[in-house]
């Protein structure tokens, strides 16, 4: 994964297939099964922004470090989230962003593993909220095979702390991110009206 181009990369497609969302009923189902739509969105945005500040080397807020809570949902959230995307993206084009450790407070993580979940968050949030939406994010090949590569390695600890589901079988014929889909416990043929083609 080259780290300061292949995440900005990400966050520049999924911006614009954000930007590109006209309507959303804030109660559509999502890919992500403990999220509808608003909830989504709610946690995105938060995330986002907490990435991005980190990747700066800002403080997070210690009352609300994640920025969770309050509706994000309301008024013209696609804005908001594609910008905050573009910040994520931005913050992390440094090389600088990616060097040291970043204490969470309850434990630390070496910066180059917290922007390789920021990968991660935003590429997969962003395709369940574009897929909820009915709508499509376009991922080059290297992007997926990054994709792949990064839940393969962290599959198991997704698990067990609730960020993955239960891996989604799918044939090894299919793109490496539609494997890396499945291993991250999504079914690459969800529609909102329900399962795609076996």
């Amino acid at each position: 994964m080259t780290t300061t181009t292949l995440l900005p990369r990400t966050t520049t497609a999924v911006a614009d297939a954000i930007r590109g969302i006209d309507r959303l009923d804030p109660t559509a189902p999502t890919p992500c099964e403990q999220f509808d739509a608003v909830a989504l969105i709610n946690h995105f945005v938060g995330t986002v922004g907490a990435l991005a500040r980190i990747g700066r080397g800002e403080p997070l807020d210690p009352e609300n470090p994640w920025g969770q809570g309050g509706d994000a949902a309301a008024g013209p959230w696609q804005r908001r989230l594609a910008d905050g995307l573009d910040q994520l993206g931005a913050a992390w084009a440094d090389e600088r962003a990616w060097a040291g450790s970043i204490d969470f407070g309850s434990g630390e993580m070496t910066a180059a593993q917290t922007g390789r979940m920021a990968f991660g968050e935003a590429l997969l949030h962003g395709w369940d909220l574009t897929r909820a939406a009915g709508t499509t994010l376009t991922v080059p090949d290297d992007v997926g095979a990054a994709l792949y590569e990064f839940v393969a390695e962290t599959g198991e600890l997704g698990r067990s702390m609730g960020a993955y589901g239960p891996a989604v079988p799918v044939a090894e014929d299919r793109t490496a991110f539609h494997r890396a889909l499945g291993l991250a416990g999504r079914d690459p043929d969800w529609t909102p009206d329900g399962p795609g083609p076996a």
